[in-house]
């Protein structure tokens, strides 16, 4: 990480599951919506995004469970520690850089990551 950079260039949307906050006391899923849609993409993008989110949830449970096989345990073990788990997704874009480009202000800079991230391009 460089303390002497100013962020990178990028646009953001973040979504989550339908749910109370996780660090709040009661944690629960819930049928009311809590994300904030952007109005002017429509309900296509929620829906597209939605079932792009439900896949690639999907995809880590699977993943949890190849885990499991390959320390030797059966394939359901982490089952059991992800009934609700707390996935937030993050839409990123980073626009070209063209010109001059400030090395202080990077599309995608140097970072490092403290969890388990699925990094998915589209094709």
């Amino acid at each position: 990480m460089d303390p002497e950079s100013r962020g990178d260039v990028h646009e953001g949307f973040d979504f989550g599951v339908p749910c109370t906050s996780i660090y709040a006391p009661g944690f629960e899923r819930t049928d009311e919506d809590v994300n904030v849609w952007p109005r002017q993409l429509g309900e296509p993008f929620k829906t597209s995004i939605m079932q792009y989110y439900e896949a690639v949830t999907a995809l880590g449970r699977k993943l949890t469970q190849l885990f499991a096989l390959s320390l030797s345990l059966e394939e359901t073990y982490f089952d059991k520690y992800i009934t609700l788990p707390a996935v937030i997704a993050r839409i990123l874009y980073y626009p070209p850089q063209t010109g001059d480009i400030d090395l202080k202000e990077l599309g995608i800079g140097a970072h490092r990551y403290s969890k388990t991230d699925l990094k998915l391009r589209p094709q």
